[in-house]
């Protein structure tokens, strides 16, 4: 029993430290994937729509309440890798219940890799 043990654990060594950690998201990829979202949005699509021409994952809880971008600046200087994604920081001109607002700065979570993520920063 005792070698049964030993052998399990090994093996479990093995598989573990032989798995390669994630890639890095790509912080040169990032403000672009950043820009065809927001297009969209800006374009009144769907982040649903995304997934079906540029398989890229998106996430904004002010578009999905169905808030319309006027206007919006990717701070391309402040971008920055977190982690295994990159954080970009966008200022935002929005117009919700027909009222005008912004610009607002948030920021965005991007993966590059292995599946194309943006998702707005629950801080932001």
């Amino acid at each position: 029993m005792e070698r049964c043990c030993r052998v399990a654990g090994l093996l479990l060594l093995l598989v573990v430290g032989c798995a390669r950690p994630p890639a890095t998201s790509d912080p040169d990829k990032a403000p672009g994937l950043v820009r065809t979202v927001l297009d969209a949005w800006k374009d009144g699509r769907t982040a649903e729509s995304l997934k079906d021409g540029s398989s890229i994952h998106a996430a904004d809880p002010q578009w999905q309440a169905g808030a319309r971008l006027i206007k919006y600046e990717i701070d391309e200087g402040g971008t920055r890798v977190e982690g295994y994604d990159v954080r970009c920081p966008v200022r935002l001109w929005l117009e919700i219940n027909g009222q005008a607002k912004g610009p607002v700065t948030v920021f965005y979570s991007v993966a590059t890799t292995p599946n194309q993520v943006v998702v707005r920063d629950a801080g932001g």
